[in-house]
Order: C-alpha cells, then sequence, then structure tokens
C-alpha cells in the first residue's frame, strides 16, 4: 500500500513542482503590487500634503502682510496733509551751536579780540530752515503724490540730522521718535557734506503721498 500512495501523491504533485514558479508568482505578485500602488498613492499623499501646508504658510503670510498694510494704510491716512509746512518747516536747528556762541558773546575778551563777533552772531541768529517746493502733483487711485525739493541748502548738526530723518523715516533714531501724524515720505535724493565747522549741509527731494480718508 505504502508505494502506491507515495506514487499516487508523486504524479498529484507534480505538476506544482513542475510549475512551482508560475505558482509562487500567483501569490506574490498580486500582493507586492498593491503594496507597490499603496506606498506610490502614500507619496502622493505626502507630496500632496506638504504642497498644502506651504499654500496654508504663504496664505497665512499674505494675511499677515495684508493686516500690516491695512495697519500703515489706516494711520497714513490720519496723517497730517501739511506735514512739510506744519512740522518739518518749523523745525529749529544748531540750537547747540547757538547757545555756545551766545555764550561767548558775553565774554568781553573775544568781543574786543574779534571784529568779525557781530557778523557771527547775526549769522546763527538767521540761520535758516527748511522750505519745500513742489515740484509736480499727481492723482492715483486713493492717493495724491507730490515731489518736493528744499527750496535750499541747510546747515545742520548731527543731532538735527538724527530728528529730521527720524521724522521723514518714520522710524526712532536715536532719542529721537517719529510723529504720529507724518505721511508717506520717501526720500528720493539726498546730498550731504560736511562743513568746516563739524555741521552738515543737507540737499534732499521727497515723494510725500497723501490717501483718502
Amino acid at each position: 500500500m505504502r508505494p502506491f500512495f507515495v506514487a499516487f501523491f508523486s504524479k498529484a504533485l507534480d505538476p506544482l513542482i513542475k510549475y512551482r514558479y508560475p505558482v509562487a508568482a500567483f501569490f506574490i505578485l498580486p500582493p507586492l503590487f498593491l503594496m507597490v500602488y499603496f506606498f506610490s498613492k502614500l507619496a502622493e499623499i505626502q507630496t500632496a500634503n506638504q504642497r498644502l501646508l506651504a499654500l496654508r504658510s504663504l496664505f497665512q503670510q499674505q494675511q499677515k502682510e495684508k493686516q500690516s498694510w491695512q495697519k500703515l494704510l489706516d494711520q497714513y491716512r490720519q496723517a497730517d496733509p501739511f506735514f512739510l509746512q506744519n512740522t518739518l518747516e518749523k523745525l529749529t536747528f544748531l540750537e547747540k551751536e547757538r547757545l555756545q556762541m551766545e555764550k561767548l558773546c558775553q565774554d568781553p575778551a573775544f568781543q574786543t579780540a574779534d571784529k568779525k563777533l557781530p557778523w557771527l552772531k547775526n549769522s546763527f541768529a538767521a540761520a535758516k530752515g527748511l522750505k519745500f517746493k513742489q515740484l509736480s502733483l499727481k492723482n492715483g487711485a486713493g492717493y495724491k503724490e507730490s515731489e518736493e525739493a528744499l527750496e535750499e541748502k541747510i546747515e545742520l548738526n548731527s543731532e538735527d540730522l538724527e530728528k529730521l530723518l527720524s521724522l521723514i523715516e518714520n522710524v526712532p533714531i536715536g532719542p529721537f521718535v517719529p510723529s504720529l501724524k507724518t505721511p508717506q515720505l520717501l526720500i528720493k535724493q539726498f546730498v550731504l557734506s560736511k562743513t568746516e565747522q563739524e555741521t552738515f549741509k543737507v540737499h534732499l527731494n521727497l515723494y510725500k503721498r497723501d490717501f483718502s480718508k
């Protein structure tokens, strides 16, 4: 009986042994293809998620920039349209030098030694401030833009320069803080030269933009 069963099962298993590779492929390849498909889809999902996160970050950044610009725009809408005349042109300069000159004027020795004292005294007393003239004006959508230039150079010391730039650039510089009424000012031209008296000669052109309320 035993040889019979051996012969029987040998004949029954012979096709499976003969075709063992196709049978193995039949059982292995479908799960393999399924895994490849799964991981490819997973990679696509991860790429889509990364793109979504990047778009979300970009959107949030744009929203922040929009809010910042809206806040700045609201501030500019509250600005003084006559800021140049009401603020910048009322600035006084060379106060430190003027005080030193006044103190020097009280020295009798200096008064008798230098005949140019009256000229120096009058020079500081008549120290010039800012005076702007409008070069051009154009109207935009919700704003007016003008180009303003100093009529002539002005003389400043280092503190005066910091004070002036703080107001124009609308940022704190040293001990000086900007005004809440500053419109949008952009420096087009800025020429600076140093004098023998350790002061500065300045000439500048500005773009001034006023927004409608």
